[in-house]
Formats: C-alpha cells, sequence, structure tokens
C-alpha cells in the first residue's frame, strides 16, 4: 500500500490482530535457531559464513565489538526497573551493579506516565560521553501497542538535505514529538554540553525503544539547538522494528558515526512494519543467534555483522522471512541482556 493511504477499520483490526498475535504468543523456552540450522549445526555455521564482516560500498568493514555493546546492553536492561525512585537516586541493583554504570551521572529519568514513556539522559566518565536510553515496549501496555500496529507513514518537520520524500511509522514520531520526550531530551542535552562540553553522544533503545533513539538521532543532529555531529553519534538498538522508509535510512546511516542494530534469533519484532508497506531498516545490523549442539547443551551465541543494506537477505530476514517469526523469549533478552521487568531492581 503506498504512502498516505487510508486503510479500513477491518484491515486495521486485523493488522492489530496479527501483531499481537505475533509478539504476544510467548514461549516457554529460548527458540534455537532450527529453520537456519536445518541442515545440522555444522552446515548453518558454513551456510551463513561465520564469522562475517558487513560491508557496503564507501564504508570501511565493521567489526562488533561484543563486550563493548553487552556494557550498552546493561545501560539499556536499567530501564526496566519499575521503581522510578531507584533510578533518580541511581540506586537499583542494576544501576549499580558494574562500575561502568556506578559511576554514571544521571542528567534527568524522563518519565511520561501519560503515554506510558521512559527515558533516561546522562553522562559516563567512563565512556566520556553523553547517554540518551529509551525504554522498549510494555507488553502490557495498551498505548505502546497501539502505537506500534499505526502502519500509515508521515513527513518528519525537519531540514533534511535531500529532495527524496522522508518518511517514518506515524505512531513512532507522535511518540517522541508529540510526548516530553522531545522537549526533554533537547533541554537534558543542552543541560549535559553546557556541563561537560561537546562529547560522544550514544543514543540506546529496545523494541518500541530502538525506534525512538533512532528518530533521535536524526532529531539531534538536525536541531540548531543541539547540532550532535555525525562523528559524535552512535546509535544502538536491540530488536527494533523498521523505523522509515529507505530514504529515511540513509540519512539515519548519513548522520551517525556508527549504527549497530541487533536483532536475535526468531524475535518477531524487527520483521514489522513490513518491507512491502514502504519500511526499511537502518544499517549496519548485527544478527545474533543462540546455537545449540546436539546433546541440547547451549554453548554460545554467534554475532553476525551483515551486509550494509539494512535488509541483508541472509541475516534476521531469512529466519524470519514473511514475519513469522515468534518468540517473545528472544525479543526479550540480547547478549544475555535481560530486556524486561525482573525482581532484580
Amino acid at each position: 500500500m503506498g504512502f498516505g493511504a487510508r486503510r479500513s477499520k477491518g484491515r486495521t483490526s486485523y493488522l492489530a490482530a496479527l501483531l499481537c498475535a505475533l509478539v504476544l504468543a510467548a514461549h516457554a523456552s529460548v527458540a534455537s535457531a532450527a529453520r537456519l540450522f536445518s541442515g545440522g549445526w555444522k552446515h548453518g555455521l558454513l551456510d551463513l559464513n561465520w564469522p562475517r564482516k558487513g560491508a557496503k560500498d564507501g564504508s570501511p568493514d565493521r567489526e562488533f565489538d561484543e563486550d563493548a555493546e553487552t556494557l550498552i546492553a546493561q545501560f539499556q536492561s536499567v530501564l526496566y526497573c519499575d521503581k522510578h525512585e531507584l533510578l533518580v537516586s541511581w540506586t537499583c541493583k542494576k544501576c549499580v551493579g558494574l562500575p561502568e554504570l556506578a559511576n554514571f551521572e544521571l542528567q534527568e529519568l524522563i518519565d511520561d506516565a501519560n503515554n506510558d514513556l521512559l527515558a533516561y539522559t546522562g553522562y559516563s566518565p567512563d565512556l566520556d560521553s553523553f547517554l540518551v536510553v529509551f525504554r522498549g515496549t510494555d507488553a502490557g501496555s495498551l498505548y505502546n501497542w497501539m502505537e506500534n500496529i499505526k502502519y500509515a507513514r508521515t513527513t518528519m518537520d525537519l531540514p533534511f538535505p535531500t529532495d527524496k520524500p522522508i518518511r517514518v511509522h506515524t505512531g513512532f514520531w507522535e511518540a517522541y514529538a508529540g510526548s516530553l520526550l522531545r522537549p526533554r531530551v533537547h533541554a537534558s542535552l543542552q543541560a549535559l554540553q553546557a556541563k561537560h562540553g561537546e562529547k560522544t553522544v550514544h543514543l540506546i533503545g529496545h523494541s518500541l525503544g530502538g525506534a525512538l533513539a533512532t528518530i533521535s538521532a536524526v532529531d539531534l543532529h538536525f536541531s540548531v539547538e543541539t547540532a550532535v555531529r555525525p562523528e559524535r553519534m552512535h546509535l544502538h538498538t536491540f530488536g527494533s522494528p523498521r523505523v522509515g522508509n529507505e530514504p529515511f535510512a540513509h540519512v539515519v546511516e548519513a548522520i551517525t558515526n556508527s549504527t549497530t542494530r541487533l536483532t536475535h534469533n526468531q524475535d518477531p519484532v524487527p520483521s514489522v512494519p513490513y518491507q512491502i508497506a514502504g519500511f526499511h531498516h537502518v544499517a549496519t545490523e548485527v544478527f545474533t543467534v543462540d546455537v545449540t549442539i546436539p546433546g541440547g547443551l547451549r554453548v554460545l551465541t554467534l554475532a553476525r555483522v551483515c551486509d550494509g543494506s539494512g535488509e541483508d537477505p541472509t541475516c534476521h530476514d531469512k529466519m524470519c522471512a514473511w514475519g513469522f517469526c515468534h518468540s517473545v523469549t528472544d525479543h526479550l533478552k540480547y547478549l544475555g541482556v535481560h530486556m524486561h521487568a525482573t525482581e532484580n531492581c
């Protein structure tokens, strides 16, 4: 369906039911890479050509630093603590569980209760960087799921240096620009810049938060008030849905120093919204697969840097062709880090 086209109520209800069925049908255990490794685990490794560097014309080969990205995942996981007073004081168990997290200087917890959105900003002395972190989708939140099932696109009100139509998911854009997130992120980053000077900025998000982080990266670059330069902008997402069309994806890649878009096994969220509806993923994908060898003992997680297209047909798109993946368990754990509320808060 083309941009701006209207859907019937029946069609919208069908899409809502389909997405809810995909995402809410949780499995009791982590799904293995059975489809990809159907010819045997050795064949699967050879088929994927592990390890493989991903590259695109004009870009250097990408390497994946698992330790560094796992630390980023820990900063993300903190936001799933539902005791907000512990986040404000930065005394939650996850907040002080690692030295790099314990040393973090929180600037602001942005809590938009009306829209059920949560983010935080601050300065990491260990990384000498600013962090802007967005919480992912709460499966029990009707508002977030309603935002996720909107398929219409809108045009962002930013001065893009291109004559191609830049379109993003309406629900994601409205969740960012129509809530407390956009003004508070701007104000927080300006306060951090005034205190620490110009620093590298890491935009981080899981699930819906990945979409919000992607939009925020573009916003913070083009905003006169913040004007984050590309060489200082790093985007990290875990299980992010597609956010906009292909021209939008190329803009994101152009205004960031690096984009690391992690996908995991049969996580269903990166499969939506569908490419056939005009959406396109941001590069570069890092596809992680939990490998189980004969005997049932899972021994390792493999991480593969995919090509620079954003839609590498041999990575997550291969495992989850046409959105047939359905493991919420895979969506809620990245690099061994839980991306959901736990008692360890």
